[in-house]
């Protein structure tokens, strides 16, 4: 088990960042939940897929939604009340009394700058760990894209809360697709933002399905990130060397548009080669 630092979380959520390939949320709203933890002196701590014990239970907690700045705003939200603490912590609570038990800790949903600082801030809260392992390796959309699915592993029963004060018990659900249209469709109605944890059972019903060293995997690839900031280095090569990948393309980005539909954020982005890679 090590206990971690800022520092540590913030390299952490750096490589998830990087892993996440766009997707997992802002590492800034990542980083303010941290901080949050740090200020009220709960410690983060991270635990070994093998050494977690396997009569305890985790739960895996993430947000879902898309890209959508202002549908707080709408008119059909104003009357509404508002959460006084982050969506994710009602959601958590209410699960806890769903099975009547205190969870040994959580796994991440997928590796992002926010969903990754999720389950590091919902351990914390609750005096629980957070396993080093995910059931993606990188970010994804839906929640079918996991070793859970794969794995034949329900989500069900997912506990969901929005910003709205409002919390849902879904049972009963009868796959993961399943689950993730029942999910998109409280996420659309909850202006496009909203908490959930699934997958609550013990470790080992779950160890087989999860990509173990994710984290670890993460914080190496964030520090050498920081290191090559610092430095000046090429952080695309740097990326690609820890990551056991290689540069596939240099350019820049000309133009970027995007929407929100069916609860996704779906868009386009052009982008320009350079150096070797001009005129691509």
């Amino acid at each position: 088990m090590k206990e971690l630092s800022f520092q540590d979380m913030k390299d952490i959520l750096l490589g998830c960042t990087v892993l996440g390939t766009g997707g997992g949320g802002e590492m800034s709203e990542g980083l303010e939940l941290i901080n949050e933890v740090i200020e009220k002196g709960l410690p983060l701590r991270l635990v070994g897929l093998d050494e977690a014990p396997d009569d305890e239970w985790i739960c895996t907690p993430y947000l879902l939604g898309a890209l959508d700045l202002t549908a707080k705003e709408a008119d059909e939200y104003k009357a509404l009340p508002r959460n006084a603490e982050p969506a994710i912590c009602a959601a958590y609570s209410r699960i806890e009394s769903y099975f009547d038990r205190k969870f040994y800790g959580t796994v991440c949903c997928e590796m992002g700058g926010s969903n990754t600082a999720v389950a590091f801030y919902t351990a914390a809260l609750n005096g629980g760990v957070v396993i080093d392992g995910d059931p993606a390796g990188r970010a994804v959309p839906e929640i079918t894209h996991s070793t859970y699915y794969l794995n034949g592993l329900d989500a069900a029963p997912v506990i969901a809360a929005n910003s709205f004060c409002e919390i849902f018990v879904c049972e009963g659900l009868h796959d993961d697709q399943r689950a993730e249209h029942v999910m998109r469709a409280l996420c659309r109605v909850s202006a496009n933002d909203i908490a959930a944890i699934d997958h609550a059972m013990p470790v080992k019903d779950i160890r087989h399905a999860l990509i173990g060293g994710t984290i670890s995997k993460a914080w190496a690839l964030g520090k050498a990130v920081s290191a090559a900031k610092q430095q000046g280095a090429d952080i695309a090569k740097v990326i690609a060397d820890v990551g056991n990948g290689f540069v596939a393309f240099r350019g820049k980005v000309t133009a970027f548009e995007f929407d929100t539909i069916g609860g996704f954020s779906v868009g386009t982005v052009d982008l320009a080669g350079a150096d070797d890679d001009e005129g691509r």
